[in-house]
């Protein structure tokens, strides 16, 4: 592990350059190389497939996503979904929602998977779909109730239904009065 975060750290830049280092490769090349070096370094498969989806290179971060998953599938449990939401942030849902599908398919209780989902159809302006998921998250893990009664509330204003949206935003302040939630409920 240390020698792999080593390598990270060069190859990204962040680390001690060597005198013989290409500065003209770009990160990304260099973490490909040393993928192609040591190919049984799991870390550096899973450092190269998040950077590729960061950079928006969508289909090759799937394909080493998946020979990732296919090779340690139990390096990194939450795999799936810290890769469908680094999809999320550039925009790629479609990708996203098919690792999402995939970690439910594999653990159906997974409430931080169905959160995510929710987020992937209120942002294609699937709102009631949006909404279920929500809920369902809420109630598997009590912890991230606030957040996703918040989630549902925007929805709510969003299909013109305030008095339920308020409804849920009182719900949060009684909740979980002192939370970020609660901050963000008082300010709607």
């Amino acid at each position: 592990v240390a020698r792999t975060a080593l390598v990270i750290a060069i190859l990204l830049g962040t680390g001690a350059a060597h005198a013989n280092d290409r500065v003209d490769l770009s990160p990304l090349d260099r973490l490909r190389g040393a993928v192609a070096m040591y190919p049984a370094d799991p870390d550096l498969a899973w450092a190269y497939a998040r950077r590729l989806a960061s950079t928006g290179q969508i289909a090759e971060a799937v394909e080493q996503s998946q020979r990732f998953l296919s090779r340690w599938p139990d390096r990194r449990p939450e795999a799936r979904i810290e890769i469908a939401r680094t999809f999320i942030d550039v925009g790629a849902n479609a990708a996203a929602l098919g690792f999402l599908e995939t970690e439910l398919a594999a653990n159906p209780r997974s409430a931080t998977a169905r959160f995510y989902r929710g987020m992937i159809f209120r942002s294609d302006g699937q709102l009631v779909k949006a909404n279920r998921e929500f809920a369902i998250a809420g109630r598997l893990q009590p912890t991230l109730r606030p957040e996703t009664l918040l989630a549902r509330a925007l929805g709510f204003f969003e299909m013109g239904r305030e008095d339920e949206a308020v409804d849920l935003l009182k719900m949060i302040l009684e909740i979980d009065p002192t939370g970020d939630s609660a901050l963000r409920a008082r300010l709607l």
